[in-house]
């Protein structure tokens, strides 16, 4: 493995770190039953809106945009999709 591909993959691991602690303050604070699920899928979810797909917070309107749907029970809480889009910059009102 090269070293750029070794520090990309170092870069995706501390984002799934830092995204895993976001959820887990927010089922916390929210008193949420269990964690397991939003967990399961981090690095998944990483990979897709980090490497894969084509998009970002300032082309929400764009039509040639990737659009991501979730089709794994898992994905549907929302949770780990939200703090990913935050950490990519997406802008949420409150």
């Amino acid at each position: 493995m090269s070293d750029s591909n070794e520090e990309e993959i170092n870069e995706y691991i501390k984002i799934a770190k830092e995204i895993r602690r976001d959820i887990l303050d927010m089922i916390y604070r929210a008193k949420a039953p269990h964690i397991g699920s939003s967990f399961s899928i981090v690095e998944l979810l990483v990979a897709l809106y980090f490497r894969c797909l084509s998009v970002s917070p300032d082309r929400t309107e764009d039509e040639n945009r990737d659009i991501f749907i979730p089709l794994i029970p898992e994905i549907d809480n929302g949770q780990v999709e939200y703090v990913i889009q935050t950490v990519r910059d997406f802008h949420f009102d409150k």
